[in-house]
């Protein structure tokens, strides 16, 4: 069990390491009702000064963290302990990721900006830009992308790259506490992705038949816990939904597992071409999970984007029926661009590799490679050649 403690311990101090870098606009937003929250900055102060320290004390958190995630995996400890102490551990860890501060990404600003926009300007977001409000917000100087557009549908230029039903789980926690309380909105959203990533876990479960590597693939997944709980993405609910819609699957609801698909395609529209989930079963559609998981990483490797889209593989690879040194590789990649990506930026406040650090392509090509030879059945390629070299 102690190792739960130090996963528990090591998730607290990236809590407190996360509000070293609160953005100076959110600290004067909450300064016009609360003065007394400039005194934070001390706080903040203290994280810049000593960058260095606290970015090795990260550093070795997502290792150490990496490091559990693969003793669960390939060990029989889980299998210690019931369904329900791994639940109560499972709800601390994503509670104390999930209410971190994104530190590492903004994006969750732009969503609850959007979802302002409707609710306190009743502006439509697909055509009008943030910046629209630029003068009359004080959301806008910590939120991103406020003068962007994204593509045209006719002569309407689209302003929102995302789909309905984003907007529409944004809303949820402005129809609780209103437009006007950024922090009630805030950790509102905050709480909502804690409960939804639960709800996912459990449902894995379900589909899985309580098979409690799902602890180690979904709830003590360093990558997830980043980049889904504490930097907050709205991928989350793409994949939640498409979990849902497996899940429906199981319980013989058609219905429900075609309504599941389709918010998850409406959420950010990734998640489309997993459209023969709906229509195919067995090693069949194993086998073009696997080609849809594989695809996503050499898609990435040709054309690297950003470290959280490597959530999307999960789309595929929770279904594909991996083995487990497939999975461990995985994972490997997963904490080394975790560290490639984020280093410089929490030591320097700047994005891209340090000097001394190699090329990311070394490991986006190599280990979706290795993992590809991993997950081959060459047994079975071998005797298929004896038996054609034979019948010739």
């Amino acid at each position: 069990m102690w190792i739960f403690f130090i996963i528990i311990f090591l998730l607290s101090i990236q809590f407190f390491i996360s509000y070293f870098w609160v953005h100076f606009g959110v600290l004067i937003l909450l300064s016009q009702s609360k003065p007394w929250i400039m005194n934070f900055t001390s706080y903040t102060d203290f994280g810049h000064i000593n960058r260095s320290e606290i970015t090795f004390v990260w550093t070795a958190i997502m290792v150490i963290l990496f490091l559990a995630q693969i003793f669960f995996l390939n060990s029989k400890f889980l299998e210690k302990y019931s369904l329900k102490k791994l639940f109560i551990f499972s709800w601390i860890v994503v509670g104390i990721a999930g209410l971190s501060y994104n530190f590492l990404s903004s994006d969750i600003f732009s969503y609850l900006f959007t979802s302002k926009m409707v609710t306190f300007f009743h502006a439509n977001p697909f055509v009008v830009k943030p910046d629209a409000f630029m003068g009359k917000e004080l959301w806008l100087p910590f939120t991103l992308w406020i003068s962007s557009t994204y593509y045209k549908i006719g002569n309407i230029t689209i302003t929102y790259p995302y789909g309905p039903v984003a907007i529409l789980y944004n809303l949820i926690p402005f129809l609780i506490f209103t437009a006007n309380r950024f922090l009630g909105v805030y950790f509102g959203l905050k709480l909502l992705n804690i409960t939804v990533f639960m709800l996912c876990g459990w449902m894995l479960l379900k589909i899985n038949k309580n098979d409690k590597k799902v602890f180690a693939y979904w709830f003590f997944n360093p990558l997830l816990l980043l980049e889904l709980l504490v930097n907050s993405h709205n991928d989350l609910i793409m994949i939640a939904f498409f979990i849902a819609a497996m899940f429906f699957e199981t319980q013989k609801k058609k219905c429900l597992q075609i309504l599941s698909f389709l918010l998850s395609v409406g959420t950010k529209f990734v998640s489309g071409p997993l459209i023969f989930s709906l229509f195919t079963k067995g090693k069949f559609r194993e086998f073009l999970f696997k080609a849809s998981g594989f695809g996503l990483l050499f898609l990435e490797a040709y054309k690297p984007s950003q470290i959280w889209y490597y959530t999307w593989v999960y789309f595929a690879f929770l279904f594909a029926n991996l083995k487990k040194r497939t999975w461990t590789t995985f994972f490997s990649l997963q904490i080394i661009l975790i560290i490639l990506a984020y280093y410089k930026f929490v030591i320097c406040d700047q994005w891209g590799l340090m000097e001394w650090m190699p090329s990311q392509n070394i490991f986006r090509w190599g280990f979706p490679i290795l993992m590809l030879i991993m997950e081959i059945n060459w047994k079975y390629l071998s005797k298929k050649t004896v038996n054609l070299l034979k019948k010739n």
